[in-house]
């Protein structure tokens, strides 16, 4: 058992919801004293939270201090809206991201949705608006300009929805509808006059051929992957995408993963319809993780909250302290029953919600001051 004197100072904070939690850290970051103390529960409020060392002037919160991040969604709002208070050699993160949750997965989604709605060659017209308004597609650059594209597909957008009754058509009826082209020119020659209708035509053909065309068969896993490849290769090479923040590590990361399938032994197989593909390819998505890898020098470190293990900080800094987070309420495996997990002795939930309650104690245990936050609103309620 532990002496008294040698438990950490608790605070407990309360939010409704994940962006309540960053904007508290935020304030409390940002002013290294303590928050108000109407959003602290438990906590006394006696000591400082986050007493900021001071550097030169500077607040500075250091590698002594950890965020931990056991649900991955609230990685972005902590990036956009609490790391800026930081100076950039301040923090760092080192923590696994699901490719899943990466915009390049919403776009391969749509793009697969689109592809597998398809009736023979009619496409179905709002999987097809909802892949080309995807910001890595209408921002396809022509001459090095990407407000053409938007144009193309805005106004594509607006010509189907004045036709309510038409929900399929084929792709050269869209990319040969003279209508639609001569109002774009029309648009576009206030911008440009010398980009001509066929230029246009061209565009959208491209970015067709390049993207919707590729995806439409396979041979086997292997075309299949390498299709991919090609496709996420254009985009790069093409969009304005590879200005986004971290798309290229995550589309290195893709590329990988999509490697890894060409490369496996289920690389010559091949399958009676093209939903098969997009199959295998979401399900194998959803073990994949990007690597967000820092170097763990100096500054705050975020962390997830497995890659706490072993390590011992002084402050300690705990979001979405949730029942469905930590521990992570996944009852029973989707491909083994608790049954058939405990006779092959598999580890089953109640070994994960060990692992997840010896972390956490490991990390308490050794801080000297821990700061939990939670969301508390009708579909969530804090970790037991």
């Amino acid at each position: 058992g532990m002496k008294n004197a040698e438990l950490p100072e608790i605070h407990y904070y309360q939010s409704p919801d994940t962006h309540g939690q960053v904007f508290e850290l935020s304030g409390i970051i940002d002013r290294g004293k303590p928050a108000p103390a109407s959003s602290k529960q438990g906590g006394e409020g006696a000591s400082l939270p986050l007493q900021a060392v001071s550097r030169g002037g500077k607040k500075l919160i250091d590698e002594k201090t950890v965020i931990v991040l056991p649900s991955s969604e609230t990685l972005f709002p902590l990036i956009h809206q609490t790391l800026p208070i930081l100076e950039k050699d301040n923090y760092n993160i080192s923590m696994g991201y699901p490719l899943n949750r990466t915009p390049i997965f919403g776009f391969f989604n749509n793009l697969m949705q689109l592809i597998s709605s398809m009736e023979g060659k009619q496409i179905y017209l709002p999987d097809y608006l909802n892949f080309v308004l995807h910001p890595y597609v209408k921002n396809i650059l022509f001459n090095g300009r990407s407000d053409l594209a938007r144009i193309i597909f805005h106004t594509i957008e607006e010509e189907l929805l004045e036709k309510k009754t038409l929900s399929f058509t084929t792709l050269s009826e869209i990319e040969d509808n003279d209508k639609t082209l001569d109002i774009i020119s029309k648009k576009v020659s206030k911008l440009e006059s010398d980009i001509t209708a066929k230029d246009i035509k061209n565009h959208l053909k491209t970015i067709h051929e390049n993207t919707i065309a590729r995806f439409l068969s396979f041979e086997n896993v292997g075309d299949f992957a390498g299709k991919g490849i090609d496709v996420l290769t254009y985009i790069y090479e093409n969009s304005t995408a590879r200005l986004h923040p971290f798309f290229y590590p995550f589309s290195e990361s893709f590329i990988n993963f999509i490697h890894a399938i060409s490369t496996s032994l289920m690389n010559a197989t091949a399958f009676e319809n093209t939903g098969s593909y997009f199959n295998l390819f979401r399900k194998y998505l959803m073990t994949a993780h990007t690597p967000f890898e820092g170097t763990p020098l100096r500054g705050l470190q975020v962390l997830g909250f497995l890659e706490t293990r072993n390590l011992k900080f002084d402050r300690v800094i705990i979001l979405d302290m949730n029942e469905d987070v930590i521990p992570a309420a996944k009852k029973e495996s989707f491909l083994l029953p608790f049954k058939a997990r405990k006779a092959l002795g598999l580890p089953t939930y109640i070994e994960s919600d060990r692992i997840a309650a010896y972390y956490f104690d490991t990390l308490i245990s050794g801080a000297k001051e821990v700061h939990l936050f939670f969301i508390e609103n009708d579909k969530k309620e804090k970790s037991r």
